[in-house]
């Protein structure tokens, strides 16, 4: 598991995670890995991407690794989504196609 923080892409670090992070990792039975991107101003777009894209690639390049799972909150999820998607688009040899989706109702 590859754990990105939250923090407004601004602030965040091990110290503040650490607990969850490990719960998490127990939960889902997984090794927890958590990555301290570059956070802005200092670091500029698309620093923090490439970071994770790299931790990413890092963790599923170990052939005794098992499933990789990216989990984030807040701006952790905003690095993680493109991740995901330059991922199964390289597996799949072609461009990402998303399924259909069938149309919800609102309530009320």
């Amino acid at each position: 598991m590859l754990y990105l923080h939250g923090g407004v892409f601004m602030i965040g670090n091990l110290r503040g995670y650490r607990h969850l992070v490990a719960r998490l990792g127990n939960a889902a039975d997984q090794t927890a890995h958590f990555l301290h991107y570059g956070l802005s101003p200092e670091h500029r777009f698309p620093t923090a991407l490439d970071q994770a894209t790299l931790a990413y690639e890092a963790l599923c390049a170990d052939p005794d690794a098992g499933p990789i799972s990216l989990v984030g909150d807040s701006a952790g999820v905003i690095w993680s989504l493109p991740c995901c998607i330059a991922f199964v688009a390289e597996d799949c040899g072609n461009p990402l196609q998303l399924p259909e989706l069938p149309q919800s109702r609102t309530c009320g």
